[in-house]
């Protein structure tokens, strides 16, 4: 495999179908396989057919997964060139930001997954301070600004040994190195860009602790960052035009308005308790009631259907929303069809949407139409 080669001639060797998917395999191919290095496969055409995926099956073989099967034996392929930049950038990316955290804080890079948004590196690390991970971007974005040579190519075992691989471990035959001018070299077999600058830029843009020991850093390269970068401007330039506020104090104002949403919650808890004493009241033991409930919340209106169920109240409660009419029986009933439903403490709670009618019968020996 050529990873220089973006067109190529070949001969299709075999084309079936399986699991309602065709595939084609070729006598020679330069697309690159998915999850291979954790890196994503090539997309392009064989012929007029479109390639939809590549991977290599269990017996080495790579499967182009095709929109249909080509009739011509002889096969012009296209690789899809903006696709494979865009792969080469992520994955030189991801060497550097290993580096970098080798380099700062002595990381080691667990594994790594490209995405097509975004792609993860796991470290076996539980946690990275903010401004060391500032520190591991800024690193990777001088190395990136820096324009260094990016060189592939194969060295035997007996020369691995006199050169420092990161993260090397071993393999028999010929080793692909892929060696960023000056600062990392380690073993790949992926497609990668020729010179740093090429990268453009690169964002790590959360973490996460995945497992028990490991940290997992999203991050993104070249146009793939400026897009998730621009989406993210928009969005914070909208909430500021929302909240009236510049973006610096947009932070502040966010926290007062939870502040205010808090404290009215308390008000409208308040408020429900209140109207649930009322209610609760109001009614006595063996009371056969049709009650409809606007304007509280769904919690509240279960607290007070089963208030009244322990104090011998029957019948039913209404709550009515924008879209759903939810009933609160208090005495037995059966329904007429199949409607979500729930039980609490012997409360039978059926919802069901606003515009139908609900039939039912209950054992206080009367039939009602909702």
């Amino acid at each position: 495999m050529n990873y220089d080669v973006l067109e190529f001639n070949s001969k299709i060797l075999n084309q079936f179908e399986k699991d309602g998917k065709k595939f084609i395999i070729l006598s020679e191919t330069h697309f690159y396989p998915d999850g291979v290095g954790g890196q994503l496969s090539d997309r392009g055409y064989i012929g007029n057919a479109k390639v939809l995926n590549v991977f290599e099956d269990d017996n080495g073989n790579i499967l182009h997964q095709v929109d249909h099967f080509e009739e011509t034996i002889p096969v012009h392929c296209k690789i899809d060139a903006e696709r494979r930049k865009d792969i080469e950038r992520e994955h030189t990316a991801q060497h550097i930001i290993s580096r970098a955290l080798e380099v700062l804080y002595g990381i080691e890079t667990v594994s790594f997954h490209m995405g097509e948004e975004l792609s993860t590196i796991d470290i076996n690390r539980v946690e990275l301070k903010e401004d060391e991970l500032e520190n591991v971007e800024l690193l990777s974005n001088k190395i990136v600004l820096s324009g260094r040579a990016v060189k592939k190519y194969y060295i035997d075992r007996e020369q691995a040994y006199k050169i420092d691989i990161r993260k090397a471990s071993e393999i028999k035959g010929p080793i692909r190195i892929v060696e960023v001018d000056g600062f990392d070299i380690t073993m790949c077999g992926g497609t990668h860009v020729n010179v740093t600058n090429e990268i453009g830029i690169i964002k790590i843009f959360k973490k996460e602790k995945v497992k028990k020991d490991y940290l997992r850093l999203y991050f993104a390269s070249g146009l793939r960052a400026l897009k998730i970068i621009q989406k993210k401007v928009n969005i914070l330039g909208n909430l500021s035009k929302l909240f009236t506020t510049s973006e610096q104090e947009l932070g502040n104002s966010i926290q007062k308005l939870m502040e205010e949403n808090k404290n009215l919650s308390k008000k409208i808890k308040t408020i429900e308790e209140i109207l649930i004493n009322e209610l609760s009241t109001k009614f006595n033991e063996g009371d056969v009631i049709k009650e409809n409930i606007e304007n509280i919340s769904k919690k509240t209106f279960e607290k007070l259907a089963v208030s009244l169920k322990k104090k011998g109240v029957k019948g039913y409660l209404k709550l009515i929303d924008e879209f759903n009419s939810t009933f609160a029986f208090l005495s037995d009933v059966e329904i007429e069809k199949n409607y979500r439903s729930y039980t609490i403490e012997g409360v039978k709670f059926v919802t069901i949407p606003k515009d139908e009618e609900l039939v039912f019968e209950s054992s206080l020996a009367y039939k009602l139409i909702i």
